[in-house]
Parts: structure tokens; C-alpha cells; sequence
């Protein structure tokens, strides 16, 4: 290992879906060549998303307290109040922080963490301290970022990295930009590593034809999304269907009428790799499943489930002006959007925006 080999901590958002931790996890993977990464989480899919070569720390989550999304009762590991929870979760990432010592912190979406569980801490550390964004802002995050959090960031963190092209990163009233100033670097996207097609294919048995992969991220709110994903399988017989529900999905496979041609699983390890592989991908639109699919070309579908114009939408709709990308507004389009990207089949796109995001932020770390 080089001498100038640094450790690098970083905090995965215990929030509502996946997609933090997924970001985070390929930052961890590609640091990890040349440094050193550890990775704190409350989500158990680390165990699978980070390669052997990685390590992380997985640490009690908030909703298996009672607190947070996904609180569900019959899954609930100890009974804590909130500011109980908030005092046991800051103690643990202190200790780990204390223990491992790292010279640099990565924390991804939220600056301090769910429940500002990280605020003591990324006060105190002499390590340097990067956020990571996704460059998209909706009404949401304008609700969760105020002025006075923007003036803490800046206090707070060494720079603020968005993940996206300059061209694309576009956020409500410009609110980031003006408040940190120089703090706000653009470092390209944070894609997947490159895939065979043919070698995923045949993995998954799939045969010859369109394959067609759906999915929703964590599955949070996708019930419909995805029993239309099913409707359309039974059209479209010429085409191989997978669909993916997600591990937060409140239905199981056997809630929906599958057809010959379709097979609907709950989770999949190298759903990633399935989405690159893909002729066409279906998806609500998420930042990682929409990279993913782009990365190997795979037409693409946004059928959102955000019940207002949010992120994924945002996003889909900018993207579309580079790559082909077809953004539903309801379930009625489902099937012509399917009909249009069969006929495109022949040729696959190639993304040109900056997708150097890894490499960047790697070049930022050892500056």
C-alpha cells in the first residue's frame, strides 16, 4: 500500500430507500484500490453491495428503534425514545470515528446525518470532511436545506461534491451555489463499472428476444408501478420480463398475476448489472437505477412513484436532452413507450455527459 494511503470513513444515510448507500458503496470500492474505507450504516444491503475487498460497520437503524421510515412494530429490536436513540447512534459513530481515526469523511444527501446524530462529531474531527450530493434539488430537500443549515454546512465541510454533470445540476432558486460559493465542486457522475451484457444474460437465463428489467429502488410506494409493469408483460409476449420489487415493497411476488414470460422476484443482488444488460429498463427514476441503465445503453423508461414532480422526475427529464429517455405521467403511457423503444432496439445509446465523478472526487481526496 502507497504511504500517502489515507483512511476514509463514510456515513451511508440510514433514510428511506437505497440509493445513498449504493452511491456511497461504489465511492468505497473505487477509494479502496489505493486507501484505506470503512463504512458506517444502519442498512443491512452493505452486506451485499460492498465487495469483499471493502469493510463496513453496520450499527442499529433507526427504524428498528421505532423511529424513522419503515418503523414497523413486529420488527423492532429495542424500544428507545428518540433523543434516547439519538444519544446511542452519536455514541457508536464516535467510537468508530475515535477508533479508526480517519483523515478524511465522506457523509452523502443529509449534512448531519437523519436526526443530526453526526453534528458533534464532524465538529470535533481534525479529518477533512466531504458531502456528497446528487446536484438535483426538488421542494423537498429546499424544505430540509434552509439558510441557516447551508451556513453550517459551509462551516462545517471542506467542500461539497455534486455528483452530476455542471450541465445538468440545476437546484431550487440556486440556494446551494449562492449560499457555499467555492465550497461546490461538479465531479461528474458516480457510475457503475462497465458490464458484459451477453455474460449477465445468460446468468439469468434469459432468452433470446428484448429483455425487458423493472424495477422501483427500495420498492417504498411502488404498488402500482410495479403491478403495471406485470399488465404490461402480458402485451408484450415476444419479450422477456424480470421485475424486481425492492426489499421495502409492501407486496410480495404472489400479490401479482405473472405471465409465462415474466418472472418477479423481491430483491436481487446484481440488479445493477441486470439494469446495464438490459434492452430496456423500466424504472421510477432514481439517480443510481438510471445510471445503471445508461451505462450499458439499455433504452429507458421512467415511470415515477413520487407522488409529486420530485427528484426523479427532474432528473429524467434534464437527462433526456443527452439520452433517450422516456418520462411517463401516469400508467396510461406504459404500453406506447414500451412499442416506441422495441423499434430502437438495433442500436444502443451511449452517454456523453462527465461520468468522471470517481476519479474526481479520488483526485480531491489526495490534493
Amino acid at each position: 500500500m502507497k504511504r500517502t494511503a489515507k483512511k476514509i470513513l463514510l456515513f451511508a444515510q440510514d433514510g428511506s430507500g437505497i440509493g445513498h448507500l449504493r452511491r456511497l458503496s461504489r465511492i468505497a470500492e473505487h477509494l479502496q484500490a489505493s486507501h484505506t474505507t470503512l463504512l458506517v450504516t444502519g442498512k443491512r444491503e452493505a452486506a451485499y453491495m460492498l465487495p469483499p475487498q471493502c469493510e463496513f460497520i453496520h450499527i442499529p437503524s433507526w427504524r428498528s428503534m421505532g423511529h424513522g421510515p419503515h418503523a414497523r412494530e413486529e420488527t423492532r429490536w429495542r424500544d428507545m425514545s428518540a433523543r434516547d436513540a439519538i444519544v446511542f447512534i452519536s455514541a457508536l459513530c464516535e467510537r468508530i470515528h475515535d477508533t479508526f481515526q480517519p483523515e478524511c469523511i465522506i457523509a452523502d444527501y443529509l449534512p448531519f446525518g437523519m436526526f443530526d446524530e453526526l453534528r458533534g462529531l464532524l465538529k470535533r474531527t481534525g479529518a477533512r470532511k466531504y458531502l456528497v450530493e446528487r446536484g438535483i434539488f426538488d421542494s423537498h430537500d429546499t424544505h430540509r436545506f434552509t439558510a441557516s443549515v447551508l451556513d453550517e454546512v459551509r462551516s462545517t465541510y471542506d467542500a461539497v461534491l455534486f455528483a452530476s454533470d455542471a450541465r445538468i445540476s440545476k437546484e431550487s432558486g440556486g440556494a446551494f451555489t449562492q449560499s457555499l460559493g467555492t465550497r461546490v465542486k461538479h465531479i461528474g457522475y458516480i457510475m457503475p463499472p462497465a458490464v458484459d451484457r451477453m455474460a449477465v444474460r445468460k446468468a439469468h437465463a434469459v432468452p433470446n428476444g428484448p429483455w425487458i428489467v423493472c424495477s422501483a429502488g427500495g420498492g417504498m410506494k411502488a404498488g402500482q408501478f410495479l403491478a403495471e409493469c406485470a399488465r404490461a408483460a402480458m402485451a408484450f409476449s415476444d419479450a422477456f420480463f424480470d421485475i424486481v420489487l425492492g426489499p421495502y415493497a409492501a407486496e410480495d411476488a404472489q400479490s401479482f398475476d405473472a405471465a409465462p414470460n415474466c418472472r418477479i422476484r423481491r430483491t436481487q443482488w446484481d440488479l445493477p448489472r441486470m439494469h446495464a444488460a438490459s434492452d430496456i429498463a423500466i424504472i421510477n427514476g432514481g439517480y443510481n437505477s438510471l445510471l445503471e441503465a445508461v451505462s450499458g445503453g439499455a433504452r429507458v423508461i421512467v415511470f415515477p412513484n413520487q407522488q409529486r414532480v420530485g427528484e426523479q422526475v427532474m432528473h429524467a427529464k434534464q437527462l433526456a436532452e443527452f439520452y433517450p429517455i422516456s418520462v411517463l405521467a401516469d400508467s396510461s403511457g406504459l404500453s406506447a413507450a414500451i412499442t416506441q423503444n422495441m423499434r430502437s432496439l438495433e442500436s444502443r445509446p451511449t452517454f456523453a455527459l462527465d461520468t468522471a465523478g470517481l476519479e474526481t472526487l479520488q483526485k480531491e481526496i489526495e490534493s
